[in-house]
């Protein structure tokens, strides 16, 4: 009886490594459903751009970035038309992430939000400037511009905080010398953790997120300077898994062991 050989050849195993590619968790995921929200990852250059039109690619360290793309498939991408106030693209050659000073902010298109869900964000920081600043946010909601009621930011140097609608509550102690893995839950409920830690429940459970707004990435007046290394924003609750594989992989891009 004849012996069909086992096909080992280079097309075979790079159809496996695709496949196995496919199966490799990204934030895109939480978004096949149609789930409203953001995905920004400096770390993806393709993403960046120098101009807020998007016709100048961003190449290199220190690189203003005027545009970043929205990798959810929502098109919320975050852009910047005053050349002086975009961030800086930066990358230690293994790390990559937005450096914000004073007055430097992306903002989104206006994003339509239900009522009925609370929003989810991750965001992966670190805090270059401990000049202590009081409720300032690194992302803020607004109706008609980003410096809105409802925001995750700074309560001080050395705490990150959710606050909506001036209820500025929970409030998380951070090391602000190393990169951090924040996470802020509002709406319905108001609540935040750190790299991967439980979830800080507040008193504040009435308030909803519902109404159209603007997003802005960054220091809409003024906060500590710092660097962002990605940011995931769902429109939704995160189940357990998704709030882990989220996390992850966020540390990963900011270089946090959890």
């Amino acid at each position: 009886m004849a012996i069909t050989p086992v096909d080992l050849s280079v097309t075979n195993i790079t159809a496996t490594s695709v496949r196995l590619n496919w199966m490799r968790w990204t934030p895109l995921q939480l978004f096949l459903a149609g789930e409203k929200g953001f995905w920004y990852d400096p770390s993806d250059l393709s993403t960046l751009f120098q101009d807020a039109a998007g016709t100048i690619p961003v190449t290199a360290d220190g690189d203003p970035v005027g545009l970043m793309l929205d990798k959810s498939g929502n098109g919320n991408h975050a852009s910047q038309s005053v050349s002086g106030a975009r961030p800086v693209y930066r990358t230690d050659g293994v790390l990559h992430w937005l450096a914000f000073s004073t007055g430097t902010v992306l903002i989104s298109p206006s994003l339509t939000l239900s009522g009925s869900s609370p929003s989810h964000v991750v965001i992966g920081i670190n805090v270059s400037n401990d000049l202590p600043r009081d409720n300032e946010g690194v992302i803020k909601y607004g109706s008609s511009d980003p410096n809105g009621s409802r925001d995750i930011g700074f309560n001080n140097a050395t705490q990150l905080k959710v606050d909506t609608r001036g209820n500025n509550a929970p409030v998380i102690t951070f090391n602000n010398t190393i990169s951090n893995v924040f996470e802020g839950r509002f709406g319905l409920s108001v609540d935040a953790a750190l790299n991967g830690g439980e979830f800080t429940l507040s008193n504040d459970a009435t308030n909803t997120v519902a109404g159209t707004y603007k997003i802005g990435v960054g220091i809409i007046d003024t906060a500590p300077e710092h660097k962002n290394y990605g940011v995931i924003a769902l429109h939704r609750t995160m189940t357990t898994d998704e709030r882990s594989k989220s996390v992850s992989y966020i540390a990963a891009l900011s270089g946090v062991t959890l």
